[in-house]
């Protein structure tokens, strides 16, 4: 009689929804319905919001690279939203605005990033508008690539592809290869109107649909995943390209890196708990019916899988030292006593060929990545060591993060979200 232990099965659940997942996007990748474009005879009238809080570091060369942007200067309006900064940002902004007129400096007691997003937008009569982090950087063509994708008016936003700017240590190289599977992602999602986030960094979105929405939930620690949610309840669309980039700077340690995955898995979250009326819900598509399951699902998975791997890991390594000591630490038994069990049938076999499969189709997906993306592997520095820390170090440490923001979903109450110093 073949004994199944519990982990066995967990796995093989695992496997078999991560599976399932995997053929989903493959066939959203056949899908090559490729977003239209349309040529703009008179370029329209264009916003940037920037909110900062305590952001002296960066905020200089984050509107340099505004200011520096292809686009006629009496169409362009830059609102830096100053938080209640306690360090020189003001200043700072305050001194570049005396020499350029487009930016509009706002000043605020500190209120939290989307109440701030909320009172520029009061000022805003622009058609266009796009959201902007104060550690963030534009390609100089970025607004003029993502305005010809608003060819039809469902569509409420196009994000760019989102790149890390000057990788300086192993950690923030470790995210280059993270945000470049992102951008690939985003594709496959937007190839079926299945984007569920519009990215800090920079999104541009018709005006009017932010007002329709009544701005950003000032309640919420993930502001552009949860207005991203609503504008898919209003079936507006939202697009991806490739033709803008945006570059960000991303926590340097794996404390910073922690705190910041921490806000946006708790924040994503409480969010779709918010928006469960999506979940399952064929009026949304593909959205209802895959993504926003993907969203809730996999976090669950994952933990699953990383605590069957402790135990298993547990299991084999007292298993194993107890074997060396009951034959006097005799390694030649051990390695004459090995079977690879090749039943096609028995579930240790399906798991292995389930991870040997994840595995190849992850490795696809990240030299597709660099392909879609334009990139070299071997980019900003990149090297073996930053690639293993990608494949091996990384999802350990994102089950370990979901974990964490579990337990603080279930047993901590408050958060509190000044901005992305906590992230740094």
């Amino acid at each position: 009689m073949v004994v199944i232990s519990s982990s066995e099965i967990v796995l093989a659940i695992v496997y078999f929804v991560t599976f399932y997942f995997n053929v989903f996007w493959l066939l959203a990748l056949l899908d090559k319905n490729e977003p239209k474009k349309k040529h703009w005879k008179t370029l329209p009238t264009f916003s940037i919001l920037i909110p900062a809080y305590n952001e002296a570091d960066t905020i200089a060369a984050t509107l340099n690279s505004v200011l520096n942007l292809n686009y006629p200067k009496d169409k362009l309006k830059i609102y830096v939203i100053n938080d209640g900064s306690k360090d020189r940002t003001k200043e700072i902004v305050e001194g570049i605005a005396e020499k350029n007129q487009n930016i509009i400096l706002v000043n605020q007691q500190n209120g939290g990033k989307a109440n701030a997003l909320n009172n520029a937008l009061k000022l805003v009569n622009s058609k266009f508008t796009a959201t902007m982090d104060a550690d963030s950087f534009v390609e100089r063509n970025a607004v003029r690539n993502i305005l010809p994708y608003f060819t039809d008016d469902d569509i409420a936003s196009v994000i760019p592809a989102m790149k890390i700017k000057d990788p300086k240590n192993i950690i923030q190289r470790m995210q280059c290869y993270e945000y470049l599977v992102y951008i690939f992602y985003r594709m496959l999602n937007g190839n079926i109107n299945c984007i569920h986030v519009t990215p800090g960094p920079l999104s541009v979105y018709r005006t009017s649909v932010l007002r329709e929405l009544n701005g950003y939930d000032e309640t919420s620690i993930t502001e552009d995943l949860e207005i991203a949610l609503r504008i898919q309840k209003k079936n507006y669309r939202i697009l991806q390209t490739y033709d803008a980039e945006v570059y960000t700077i991303p926590p340097s340690t794996l404390k910073g890196l922690f705190y910041q995955r921490k806000r946006w898995f708790k924040g994503g979250f409480l969010t779709c708990v918010k928006h469960k009326d999506l979940m399952f819900n064929k009026n949304y598509g593909d959205f209802g019916l895959v993504r926003m399951p993907t969203m809730i699902i996999l976090p669950f998975l994952t933990i699953s899988m990383f605590i069957v791997f402790l135990n298993d890991l547990r299991v084999s390594v007292t298993n194993f030292f107890n074997n060396l000591y009951t034959i006097n630490f005799d390694v030649v038994p051990l390695i004459k006593a090995f079977e690879f069990n090749f039943d096609i049938l028995d579930l240790k076999f399906l798991n292995y060929s389930l991870v040997i499969f994840s595995i190849i189709f992850a490795i696809v997906i990240l030299i597709y990545s660099h392909k879609i993306a334009k990139e070299k592997f071997t980019a900003y520095g990149r090297s073996v060591k930053s690639l293993a820390y990608y494949l091996f170090i990384h999802p350990i440490f994102i089950a370990f993060v979901l974990i964490v923001v579990v337990y603080s979903v279930l047993f901590e109450r408050g958060y509190k979200w000044y901005g992305a110093k906590e992230d740094k």
